[in-house]
């Protein structure tokens, strides 16, 4: 089903918390593929007096509010009725992603960085599945891809 089919299924159940959080996740969808689009992504350098910084920098908290009232909607109790499976299964990866860093320090836990990585990037792609927006998502590693064509990705 598509995402709107699955928001007027579940406002006619009176499902509105699945409603809000199908509508989130679609802006969150939308503000991170404009953001990762920018060709200052993938840069190192994020100068101020670069003449595409301003645009940069507006996708950039654009992105960052649409991913805090996600998180903010999500942030509920746990049930197994296969959407809150996939919500819960993705915050866990977010924040699990987060130690990525301290995993890496070590060369006997940096496997565990691929594999948080890894997880989080199917917990994300379920999570789009289950609220309908799988042909408006795009994984991580797609762009990455577009933006260095040369790069050899392990799948």
């Amino acid at each position: 089903m598509k995402y709107q089919e699955l928001i007027e299924k579940a406002e006619k159940n009176q499902d509105y918390w699945k409603a809000e959080i199908i509508r989130r996740f679609k802006i969150y969808v939308e503000t991170q593929d404009a953001l990762r689009n920018n060709p200052m992504s993938f840069s190192s350098v994020h100068h101020p007096k670069n003449p595409k910084y301003p645009e940069f920098k507006k996708q950039s908290e654009e992105a960052q509010q649409a991913y805090s009232n996600l998180w903010m909607a999500t942030d509920m109790e746990y049930a197994e009725d296969g959407f809150r499976n996939f919500m819960w299964e993705w915050r866990y990866w977010k924040v699990m992603a987060r130690k990525c860093c301290w995993y890496q320090k070590s060369i006997f836990t940096d496997y565990m960085a691929s594999k948080t990585m890894l997880n989080l990037q199917r917990a994300e792609t379920n999570f789009a599945k289950v609220c309908g927006l799988s042909e408006n998502y795009k994984p991580s590693s797609y762009y990455i891809e577009k933006a260095f064509p040369n790069l050899k990705l392990s799948k």
